[in-house]
């Protein structure tokens, strides 16, 4: 809660001053046992406040660093308890967030991928076309589902797996078809431009991607806009798509079309950290006591 009072400008210098009086005691005792200690007692009060400080500190590439200085039990206790809560709830919420910003660090993917968390997400996601799911959720769910996507340790795994990596084209293919938040419309159009790399042209052939692209691209040019507001998601989505996918009878490769996919993980934080300016911690009010 003070941390919430700490005006933006200053909230870096707060996540660095944590790490360096190692506020989760993970540097002096070389182990993780304190921040799962907190983490294993059920006390609601308990865990939220833990996660919340979690994610202050996982605000930085340093702070991810220091979460994963004593190797993954950390990363693995957040993605136990986000599996184990109810869709949507505040815990929930702030697990996907931890685990989205941590992504930035390459060692997480190896993690995400053995708890197979892109089959989970795209789950959850599929559960929010029944029920009603926080949009927080599903908007940095999809963003983590990205940034797995991004990742070499990914694209390697779908590339030596090819009816995987089918699946997953099929399934998103079909998503983008569906009603969903734009923001999620544009994370998986995202997660779409790293499968339309040469590496997977056979499974492109197969799911007849580029035929699909050109469909949904007809489909959504012809979407009636109700307001402003949705009128510049439509074009900031169309914009997207002709940014990241060539015509179907294009025969150059689509990493030229959009540098950012074979930006390396180094320059990736990089533009992370410089980018990032002023850091935003999240205060869900629906919980607040």
């Amino acid at each position: 809660v003070n941390a919430l009072q700490i005006s933006p400008e200053l909230r870096k210098n707060l996540v660095y001053e944590l790490i360096r009086n190692d506020i989760l005691n993970i540097e002096e005792s070389k182990t993780n046992n304190f921040v799962l200690d907190l983490l294993n007692f059920h006390a609601y009060n308990l865990r939220h406040a833990t996660l919340s400080l979690i994610s202050i500190i996982a605000a930085t590439y340093k702070g991810v660093e220091y979460l994963m200085m004593n190797g993954p039990t950390v990363v693995e206790k957040i993605i136990e308890i986000m599996k184990g809560t109810e869709d949507g709830q505040v815990i929930q919420r702030f697990c996907i967030a931890i685990l989205q910003k941590m992504s930035v660090k390459e060692d997480t993917i190896a993690i995400y991928m053995k708890f197979n968390l892109i089959d989970w997400i795209i789950k959850l996601l599929q559960r929010s076309r029944t029920n009603e799911i926080h949009i927080f959720c599903l908007d940095f769910a999809s963003a983590l589902l990205a940034n797995i996507l991004h990742s070499n340790t990914t694209l390697d795994f779908l590339e030596a797996n090819a009816n995987v990596c089918k699946n997953l084209t099929e399934t998103f293919l079909t998503m983008i078809k569906e009603n969903i938040p734009t923001s999620v419309l544009m994370h998986i159009l995202i997660c779409l431009s790293y499968l339309s790399k040469e590496r997977f042209s056979s499974v492109k052939e197969e799911c007849k991607f580029y035929d699909r692209i050109t469909e949904f691209v007809e489909y959504y040019s012809n979407i009636r806009a109700n307001n402003e507001s949705a009128e510049i998601d439509k074009r900031t989505v169309l914009d997207l798509c002709a940014h990241m996918f060539h015509p179907k009878d294009t025969t150059m490769d689509m990493s030229e079309a959009m540098e950012i996919n074979d930006m390396k993980y180094e320059d990736r934080i990089k533009e992370f950290e410089n980018e990032q300016g002023d850091l935003i911690f999240e205060c869900f009010q629906d919980e607040i006591s």
